[in-house]
């Protein structure tokens, strides 16, 4: 589905309200944004990246620039993938004390960088697992909002609409609980990809 056929999917449930466009566009996108940082299936991703000699900090583009939240990092190390220890970033900078570089075995996130440490030596494969940001789609382009998770876009942003421009508590209420039967079903299969410590955020 595209957004626009969402868009027009959400017409027809509002019984042909197309004067309501504009709240229909703003409630798409005040819903999207709203689920953008939780944990679903489609938004958890891995990519890899390479580190250079001398370089301590990771920023886009040597780094994805669509994180909202990294779970791990690993490295690779003679075939094998070695986990890197997450360390506050106040540790880094207290424990940096030179430039000394090796092979890197903690990493910080701050200010959209990854920070390695001990400074890499050489060029080293990483394995980032991290929670992605996806944005609302263009009219006429289609994405995860108006395909895995459409039915939630579509009854949260209807609850919204009813709610607030229509004055509708009756109809607001059956679009919200169509909208949290959505988010457990997707919660739940986030939850089927969850491994060792990388924890679902339930909030």
């Amino acid at each position: 589905m595209t957004l626009t056929e969402l868009k027009a999917q959400m017409v027809s449930a509002l019984q042909g309200r197309s004067d309501l466009s504009v709240s229909i566009s703003d409630a798409i996108s005040n819903s999207i944004g709203f689920y953008q940082k939780k944990r679903f299936a489609f938004n958890q991703v891995r990519d890899d990246i390479s580190t250079v000699a001398g370089q301590e900090f990771y920023s886009s583009p040597d780094i994805p620039s669509d994180i909202a939240e990294i779970d791990s990092i690993s490295i690779e190390v003679n075939g094998r993938k070695v986990m890197l220890d997450e360390k506050p970033y106040d540790w880094m900078e207290k424990t940096i004390t030179s430039s000394t570089q090796s092979q890197p075995y903690s990493w910080a996130w701050y200010a959209n960088q990854i920070r390695l440490y001990p400074i890499p030596d050489s060029a080293y494969t990483l394995t980032i697992s991290y929670l992605q940001v996806i944005d609302e789609p263009a009219d006429g382009d289609s994405n995860a909002w108006t395909t895995d998770a459409a039915m939630l876009i579509k009854h949260a942003s209807l609850e919204s609409i009813f709610r607030d421009q229509l004055l509708n508590v009756p109809m607001s209420q059956v679009h919200s609980a169509i909208k949290d039967r959505e988010y457990s079903r997707l919660r739940k299969e986030s939850a089927q990809l969850v491994s060792g410590d990388i924890q679902p955020d339930y909030v």
